[in-house]
């Protein structure tokens, strides 16, 4: 399968539905083509993230030994329907947000529902770092038997100081 990156067709950093449109009208141009897209513009103070989902798994929010997913109504782009929107998210302090290929979850004879759920119960038990999640999800689901590509981003806003901790522990300041 051959990528396109799309960002060469983006309005500007501010505009997630511009890119999301030009996307679902560039796939809905080709005959038996779909596409998942996500795309998160986050706010520099990390206070808020505005997101765009046609199709990808569901974003998952952890915080405080909780879980819970953000709810899209996007369709799968290159499917007839309205082009795909975006939301606006608040990030509280502790909140990890948790983007997953399908290929971290998905396995033979599982329903996606059940696997969702999975992955929804082992997030919400790891509130230490972004890095200790992404170990315990890689652990859990068996990476490396998974038949398809797997990736995981964590976007965790600490508490107090708004900071953007990547998978290996490493802490910025935006």
């Amino acid at each position: 399968m051959r990528t396109q990156p799309l960002r060469r067709h983006a309005p500007g950093p501010d505009h997630p539905d511009g890119v999301a449109h030009s996307a679902a009208d560039r796939v809905r141009d080709r005959a038996d083509v779909t596409a998942t897209l996500i795309l998160l513009v986050v706010a520099p103070d990390l206070t808020s993230i505005e997101m765009v989902n046609a199709g990808h798994l569901p974003t998952l929010i952890v915080n405080d030994g909780t879980a819970g997913y953000v709810d899209s109504d996007n369709l799968l782009l290159g499917l007839a329907g309205p082009p795909p929107v975006s939301t606006v998210l608040p990030v509280h302090p502790g909140d990890s947000l948790v983007l997953v290929t399908d290929g971290l979850i998905e396995r033979r004879g599982q329903s996606l529902s059940d696997a969702l759920g999975d992955l929804k119960s082992v997030a919400a038990g790891a509130a230490e770092s972004a890095e200790h999640l992404a170990d315990l999800l890689v652990d859990h689901f068996n990476v490396g038997s998974a038949e398809d590509d797997v990736a995981i981003v964590i976007l965790r806003r600490a508490d107090g100081l708004a900071t953007a901790e990547t998978a290996d522990g490493e802490a910025t300041t935006p």
